[in-house]
């Protein structure tokens, strides 16, 4: 669905910093927005960058092989592409760069036997998608920077409702609650939005969309979620603290997982998929939010997943728990509890 909204100019992506070399975090905007992460002052590139900046801000889209100049190889200019890219001045209509990118590591190939060798016809050469990529400079507006801490506040206020200094600094586009407070404090002059004390432990710097606290106060049961633990969905670890664990305290980092039963985090799963933590004692609530991990996995939504170690006890240690990850669908292994793909 990514490749066909980016296509068709419905959303357009930016970077926003590397995960390693093979990874990194991406925003996201509607195609009728120009990002608003993309850095004022552009960091500190390498010579190679600065002059493909220079090539993508004259315009058009610009494939490796073209902004490949004599004095360079095409890995450097490729590797410079990505610098701009991290650093939100470059990017382009297509996911398959990314894919590509993020698909690099960790593919392991068994060893072949060695077979004869035969002639073959010759094969038109596929070029790879990031060879094929065309790159070009991310849509501005001409925005003072007032103008755009404004319209950075407004798309934010339409998400989450009720902006707190953690959900604020957690945003690419406001990573100051210095600056963002004298925004949110103007619009409450004007009328715009109301502040408050309404999350109770978040502090009395709390802005609100007209209307918002209102609807916060129904009671509604959203039921079992399973979120990314970094997805703007999870407010565990921004905008709240996390809540006591019955292991470690958990991280919003990439690769793990959370399942929340009505806002509230029921398990934990690390990243690497090998620790389980648990906010419960209730064995039900624990088995539920199991089950569903396992239907993600049928779903092939996860891969499979051996959990090694269970809060601060090894898995095979845990008994307490052998009961409830069998209930929730999990076989013990060797290594701990396993969850495969059932068809």
């Amino acid at each position: 669905m990514l490749d066909e909204v980016l296509a068709a100019g419905e959303v357009t992506w930016t970077g926003h910093g590397s995960l390693g070399a093979h990874d990194g975090w991406v925003c996201l905007w509607p195609g009728d927005i120009a990002p608003l992460a993309v850095a004022e002052v552009a960091p500190d590139l390498t010579a190679t960058a600065r002059s493909i900046r220079g090539a993508l801000l004259a315009g058009g889209a610009w494939t490796v092989e073209a902004l490949t100049e004599s004095d360079m190889s095409a890995s450097e200019t490729q590797a410079a592409v990505w610098e701009l890219v991290w650093a939100g001045l470059a990017t382009c209509d297509t996911w398959a760069a990314l894919r590509a990118l993020s698909g690099a590591a960790g593919v392991l190939r068994r060893p072949s036997n060695p077979r004869v060798r035969r002639v073959v016809r010759p094969r038109a050469i596929v070029r790879s998608p990031q060879a094929a990529t065309r790159w070009f400079a991310p849509a501005t507006e001409d925005l003072t920077p007032a103008a755009r801490q404004i319209q950075a506040i407004s798309l934010e206020l339409g998400r989450y409702a009720v902006l707190t200094k953690g959900s604020v600094v957690t945003e690419a586009m406001t990573p100051s609650f210095f600056v963002a407070y004298k925004v949110l404090a103007a619009m409450e002059d004007q009328r715009v939005v109301r502040r408050g004390y309404f999350i109770d432990g978040l502090g009395a710097a709390q802005f609100a969309l007209p209307g918002a606290v209102d609807r916060l106060r129904e009671s509604t049961n959203g039921g079992l979620v399973l979120l990314a633990a970094c997805d703007p969905a999870n407010p565990w670890g921004a905008a709240l603290a996390w809540p006591e664990s019955m292991g470690h305290r958990p991280t919003r980092v990439a690769g793990a997982i959370v399942v929340l039963d009505d806002g509230q985090p029921v398990i934990y799963v690390e990243k690497g998929a090998h620790t389980l933590i648990t906010f419960t004692e209730d064995p039900d609530s624990v088995v539920s939010a199991l089950r569903l991990v396992g239907q993600w996995i049928d779903q092939r939504r996860l891969d499979t997943i051996t959990i090694t170690r269970i809060n601060l006890t090894s898995a095979l240690k845990a008994s307490e728990w052998v009961e409830t990850l069998e209930r929730g669908g999990w076989t013990m292994v060797p290594q701990g509890f396993r969850r495969r793909a059932q068809v």
